[in-house]
């Protein structure tokens, strides 16, 4: 079992993989040489594939290249990536998950990635000077026929294209992208939830009052919070809960019973220890 591949100029461009494969990790330098592209269609309707990461090396990923991988649930990838053809992730319906290292201001493969998936992605920026988790919720585009005007109408629903404007070639609005939780939040509590959760964990660029807002949000719906936490295994949200005092006891005590229940015993020390206003802490008996 090996990978694939097409010499030209020097560079290698991967063209496909032998036998089956779920985590897919392309090499940068194959025989002393860089890989520089993957092929049109290389890896496209592959059901083995699940996560892959591409090396700084790769520029260009061409049509189709992973189309269709309807298990692929991550990328890892960096911003080198400058030729993005059409269709490269298309139908990769369990995509949900983007990791991407940003060394030179190039978030053109991040806006492509994002306009072709049009469910909630998750996605995480490794910056020179930090790192940010940013949730873009899904959306639907839907097309009604006006018969007597012989036209098409579009019209979207849910909040997720609007948060997809927020990324261009050049870098990441985080200023309009704080500005619309509120209307994430009255439409999907759990995914506003999470959002508050990522932004306050990873606060990059993060101003005051998107950072009050989203406080404010979860304590209102720290119970939420805390389940979130748990189920999403998510120790680094509940350190920060904990930091900024933002669960309250009966919170607590909801994150402590589904932590014990589902083994977590981590979690359940984490949840312990509450700080109740004035009170002082307490301790919660399981």
């Amino acid at each position: 079992m090996a990978f694939l591949y097409e010499i030209k100029n020097n560079e290698i461009t991967i063209t496909g993989y032998d036998g089956a494969v779920s985590h897919l990790q392309i090499p940068d330098w194959i025989g002393g040489l860089p890989v520089t592209a993957v092929a049109k269609s290389a890896f496209s309707r592959r059901n083995d594939l699940v996560y892959i990461r591409l090396p700084e090396t790769v520029r260009s990923l061409h049509m189709f290249a992973f189309y269709f991988c309807r298990n692929l649930k991550k990328a890892v990838l960096c911003d080198g990536i400058t030729d993005y053809y059409d269709g490269v992730f298309r139908q990769c319906q369990d995509l949900l998950e983007i990791e991407l290292t940003v060394n030179a201001g190039n978030y053109t493969v991040l806006r492509d990635i994002l306009s072709e998936n049009d469910r909630t992605v998750r996605v995480t920026l490794h910056l020179p000077d930090g790192t940010a988790r940013l949730v873009f919720p899904d959306y639907v585009l839907d097309f009604t026929e006006d018969t007597f005007a012989r036209a098409f109408h579009s019209s979207i629903t849910g909040t997720g294209f609007t948060y997809r404007e927020c990324v261009n070639k050049n870098g990441i609005s985080f200023r309009e992208y704080d500005q619309m939780f509120d209307r994430l939040a009255a439409v999907n509590v759990p995914l506003a939830s999470e959002t508050a959760l990522d932004r306050l964990t990873y606060p990059y660029s993060l101003g005051e009052q998107p950072r009050e807002a989203y406080e404010s949000f979860v304590r209102e719906n720290d119970t939420a919070a805390a389940l979130l936490a748990v189920a999403g295994n998510r120790e680094d949200w509940l350190e920060m809960l904990r930091s900024r005092s933002l669960l309250g006891r009966k919170a607590a005590e909801a994150g402590a019973e589904a932590a014990s229940t589902a083994g977590k015993t981590r979690f359940v020390s984490l949840f312990l220890g509450v700080s109740e206003g004035a009170s002082g802490t307490r301790r919660l008996t399981l």
